[in-house]
């Protein structure tokens, strides 16, 4: 049995148990946000989530430290075999008290609010492979606290981004601890829910329990739950919810890069433009080897959807000939495009229709780069400016074709085959475009 198996299990024993609880319900639903962009689907490798806590509200938080050690727990699980992670995150005792000040009387901290806490960013949508955990335990102040205290220290140390992804042994570990501990005698579980396919939409989206239920509209606003119509609305209260955001990004290769500019393979482009400068913009086999490195690194980075390494390998190659171009007085709108008739004849020869579209959709969105000028001194790297023109004329070429936003109403089958087809072609489109540049 695997761990979240385990974890399953047990959740259905306490969802039962939380059932034939006099007067204590439990929902989970959709809220809306009055303001906010309109909520847009999580296509798989098209889009990123972030994944936020937007509000922890404990109606009885100054009474529960008397006689209760409340943690909020969050699990997120990604991937599937060797290659899953599980990124833990917990709100404890010790968060909440800090919260409520050192000298809080007993009916202190109603209504005590913890805000804006990210679980992940930027976090690549796979379409398999992910399930979220979160649950709102109330624990007696025994020998179960002093195991949980233990047990956020590990979970703590378990949280890291691309480059520090917690290995699988100490994940199952840490969800084993939980599920011991959870398990154990005076525990109150007010809400937990396990969600094996938590992507679907943007937004947000409350877990709540409360004796008295929840009527009449919800509504969010600066990630505070509402209750009521209009000016009539009133903050959600006597209710220990959990407010989740769903946050929707389409793209890293936006703005200036600044959320690639981090990852490794940027600082491998970086290699590449001082080996330029170095060479005076003569045509480098040092450069050319770093490149084919660069195009490597973005194909293997797990930070990255498969749209994106089609449009980061245009912007680096875009960005490359303008630096040379610059040595040249060249590097005004307009400047030459020698790979453009390499590409044409490739997109003719393409293996399949789509390859070959998508092979056109590059020549233009680079031939669009090119034509843009160049702010940068002449021989000077590519500045985060420059990069904005060249990822603002590679985006408005668009791609000829994408996947639906109903690609989760087809079985699952069709979906992953739709997905296989469509990374492939980019893939194949991918290569071509690099060895057309580098010739």
């Amino acid at each position: 049995m695997t761990t979240l198996n385990g974890i399953a299990e047990w959740i259905s024993g306490t969802w039962e148990g939380l059932r034939t609880r006099p007067r204590l319900r439990q929902i989970y639903t959709p809220v809306a946000a009055p303001g906010e962009p309109p909520s847009s689907s999580f296509i798989p490798e098209r889009s990123y989530v972030t994944i936020r806590i937007r509000e922890l509200r404990l109606a009885e938080a100054g009474a529960l430290l008397n006689d209760y050690l409340p943690m909020c727990t969050c699990f997120l699980r990604e991937g599937a075999g060797d290659a899953a992670r599980t990124m833990p995150f917990v709100i404890g005792a010790e968060m909440i008290r800090s919260g409520l000040g050192a000298n809080a009387p007993r009916d202190a901290g109603r209504n005590l609010a913890i805000h804006d806490m990210e679980l992940v960013r930027h976090l690549p949508v796979r379409g398999q492979g992910l399930t979220l955990y979160s649950s709102l335990c109330h624990f007696k102040d025994d020998s179960v606290a002093r195991g949980l205290l233990g047990f956020a220290a590990e979970a703590a140390k378990a949280v890291g981004g691309e480059g520090l992804a917690a290995p699988v042994r100490m994940a199952g570990d840490l969800t084993g601890k939980l599920q011991t501990l959870l398990g154990s005698g005076g525990v109150e579980t007010r809400f937990a829910r396990l969600d094996g396919d938590p992507l679907r939409q943007s937004g947000h989206f409350l877990l709540a329990a409360s004796s008295e239920g929840i009527d009449g509209a919800l509504s969010v606003r600066d990630g505070i739950v509402y209750q009521g119509d209009g000016a009539a609305a009133r903050p959600l209260e006597n209710v220990d919810y959990l407010l989740l955001e769903f946050g929707h990004l389409e793209t890293l290769a936006s703005e200036d890069l600044a959320f690639v500019s981090h990852l490794p393979f940027h600082k491998r482009y970086e290699q590449v433009e001082q080996e330029i400068i170095k060479s005076q913009g003569q045509r480098s086999p040092v450069a050319d080897d770093l490149m084919i490195k660069l195009q490597q690194e973005i194909f293997a980075s797990p930070a990255l959807v498969a749209r994106d390494r089609f449009s980061l390998t245009q912007i680096y190659l875009a960005a490359r000939q303008k630096l040379e171009s610059s040595f040249k007085n060249q590097f005004a709108a307009g400047e030459k495009f020698d790979a453009g008739t390499i590409l044409w004849e490739r997109e003719r020869k393409a293996s399949t229709p789509k390859v070959g579209r998508l092979i056109a959709a590059a020549r233009g969105g680079l031939g669009q780069a090119l034509r843009t000028e160049r702010k940068a001194p002449a021989g000077t790297p590519t500045t985060m400016q420059d990069f904005a023109a060249i990822a603002a004329a590679v985006r408005a070429a668009g791609l000829p074709e994408d996947l639906p936003d109903n690609l989760f109403d087809l079985s699952e089958a069709d979906r992953d085959n739709k997905l296989e087809a469509a990374n492939l072609a980019l893939e194949t489109a991918s290569l071509a475009l690099t060895r057309a540049v580098l010739h």
